[in-house]
């Protein structure tokens, strides 16, 4: 499968071997080799001219928006795959970081479909002869492991049957002579219906888009990131006549205007985050332009859990400094003490107004988009999931009821 990749580049068509021995081990290091072969391939495939001096990361070439207009435009990627690029690569860094024992059959067969689009494309502008697609490959390839040992599965098996039977007519015979009734068989298909469904959503999340959706008007966005926008503005100029003023009238640059400085730094990025920011957000776009930290949860969707801690500990700190340095500052002698102690202050209450003012704007970015196939049918859908009660719901139900959303 893919033999035309030796056509593009020895190396590439090496890496990709790689990629189907971990499939047929039914190995997590999957994941590994997944992003070294199309970090190889994306890195081939840019002309000389878009490739950086400095070494960047697969994800982080991605991002750049001549690598994406090239593929797009000149290569001939279709937007779709090359945002499951972008998605996956994400994905396989969190699988990284998460120790993944396992990876599934899906998996295996959404992730090198991907590929396959981007490397046929690229084969097509390079004017090579390609092959179509067949996940079945995969599902063989995947299976094969398993037909490997057969045998052994089945006896341990068999004994599991075995150990189960024995130990449900033990639990017949007491509970037997004990006059209870075991949970009726519709309980349990209950519970196995439920069991199957949860499988189901996470199959669809794992091959899915993720978006993240401002919850709230267009206008009351707009208000709401302009405020925080320019209250962001006005502590950081005053911050900047602070750390002036402050210097000036002790005569030398305190360390406590130092880490003052560094959240100055800090609430700089926090403002291009708030200006850049938008109603709707892809879910790698999200990730690098806001204050709170993500993580994947157990369904391999995208979800807020507290504060980046560089702005949460460094704003603590530059709170304590603004205090100790109006406290410094107003016990020295000179032209400039009170002046300087004021504005350190009115920097502290103007600080702790826009970082409100912020997280009160990235908050309600509470839904999520996700788009993809259902269960390998063909079939694509858009569900919306609520972040606040964690309830789903399909896209246009949810706009029916929510028209301000669209």
């Amino acid at each position: 499968m893919l033999d035309f990749l030796e056509a593009i580049d020895r190396g590439l068509y090496d890496r990709y071997l790689t990629v189907e021995r971990n499939i047929r081990a039914a190995s997590n290091s999957f994941y590994d080799a997944y992003l070294d072969l199309l970090e190889h391939f994306v890195k081939h495939s840019l002309p000389a001219s878009l490739v950086p001096a400095q070494p960047l990361t697969c994800g982080a070439l991605l991002r750049r928006a001549e690598v994406r207009a090239y593929f797009l435009e000149t290569v001939g990627v279709d937007e779709h795959t090359y945002e499951k690029m972008q998605d996956y690569t994400l994905k396989v860094n969190a699988h990284k970081h998460k120790g993944e024992k396992t990876v599934g059959l899906e998996t295996v067969v959404n992730y090198m479909a991907v590929f396959h689009g981007a490397a046929v494309a690229y084969a097509a502008f390079s004017g090579i002869a390609t092959e179509d697609f067949c996940a079945d490959y995969y599902k063989e390839l995947f299976e094969s492991f398993e037909k490997e040992n057969t045998a052994l599965k089945k006896e341990v098996i068999e004994r599991l049957e075995r150990a189960e039977e024995r130990a449900r007519r033990d639990r017949e015979e007491i509970l037997s002579a004990l006059g209870t009734v075991m949970p009726s068989h519709t309980d349990e298909q209950k519970k196995e219906g439920g069991r199957e469904q949860f499988f189901s959503f996470k199959h669809f999340v794992s091959g899915a888009s993720q978006e993240y959706l401002w919850f709230g008007t267009r206008a009351l966005f707009e208000k709401n990131r302009k405020a925080a926008f320019w209250i962001t503005v006005v502590s950081v100029i005053m911050m900047l006549a602070a750390t002036v003023m402050t210097t000036v009238s002790v005569g030398y640059y305190t360390t406590y205007t130092l880490f003052e400085n560094i959240w100055l730094l800090l609430s700089a990025c926090i403002m291009k985050y708030v200006y850049k920011a938008k109603r709707q957000y892809p879910i790698f776009e999200y990730w690098e332009n806001c204050i709170g930290r993500l993580a994947f949860d157990n369904d391999g969707v995208l979800r807020p859990r507290g504060c980046k801690k560089k702005y949460k500990w460094f704003r603590i700190l530059a709170y304590i400094c603004f205090v100790i340095n109006a406290i410094y500052v107003f016990m020295e002698n000179g032209s400039y003490v009170v002046f300087a102690a004021v504005l350190e202050l009115l920097s502290l209450l103007l600080c702790i107004l826009a970082f409100r003012k912020t997280t009160d704007l990235f908050l309600m970015y509470d839904t999520i988009r996700l788009r993809g196939k259902v269960n390998g049918n063909g079939e694509v859908r858009s569900l919306i999931l609520t972040l606040m009660d964690n309830k789903l719901y399909h896209e246009q139900d949810y706009m029916e009821k929510l028209p301000f959303m669209k």
